[in-house]
């Protein structure tokens, strides 16, 4: 579970305001939601501030690290939303926060990762599906449509991957088709790549 908190009463600032004071933090559960670690901070101090973004989502690798992927604030002061990743390093029952820098991708929406069951970590969004397999060092895209917006992905036993989203982006109920679509698609291996 990711969360994000601000050191300040509740509706003590505006929410451009709230922004500047964000700072993405993790709990998490080992007994099924029955008692939780944490808060667990994700990026290192030197980043918190400013950070701007209330979302990111993170895929486990098999040493129990952690691949997060940031929705965030430019740093550089323009008013645009870009993507960062960056590492959690297992220590214990805990993460440490390891550095973290701009990602390959647009911006898109709320970010989803998923690692799948074949090995490659998926970063899913409406601008396209991409893949690593070496822990963020490189993503390559995958020939697949993007997706709706916000998506959520799970795997089936199957190995089949659903992608959940929804049409209608932000816009106010009722002003356009609002409806939640899925997609899938499996991995399969081609000549040292993924494909559909």
């Amino acid at each position: 579970m990711n969360i994000i908190p601000a050191h300040v009463p509740a509706n003590s600032r505006t929410r451009a305001k709230y922004n500047g004071l964000f700072e993405p933090l993790l709990m998490v559960s080992s007994d099924k939601g029955k008692t939780w670690i944490g808060p667990i901070q994700v990026v290192p101090h030197a980043h918190r501030e400013n950070w701007g973004g209330e979302e990111f989502d993170a895929a486990e690798l098999p040493n129990g690290d952690l691949l997060c992927v940031f929705r965030r604030i430019a740093p550089s002061g323009q008013r645009r939303e870009v993507r960062w990743q960056g590492m959690l390093k297992k220590s214990g029952n805990t993460w440490i926060p390891g550095e973290v820098g701009p990602a390959p991708f647009p911006h898109s929406g709320h970010p989803d990762v998923l690692a799948t069951r074949e090995g490659p970590i998926l970063h899913i969004a409406t601008t396209g599906i991409h893949y690593t397999t070496d822990a963020g060092k490189s993503w390559h895209k995958l020939n697949v449509p993007g997706t709706a917006y916000y998506p959520r992905a799970v795997q089936a036993a199957d190995g089949r991957i659903f992608i959940f989203g929804h049409v209608g982006g932000d816009d106010a109920y009722g002003k356009t088709n609002q409806s939640i679509v899925m997609s899938s698609f499996r991995l399969v291996k081609k000549d040292d790549s993924l494909g559909k």
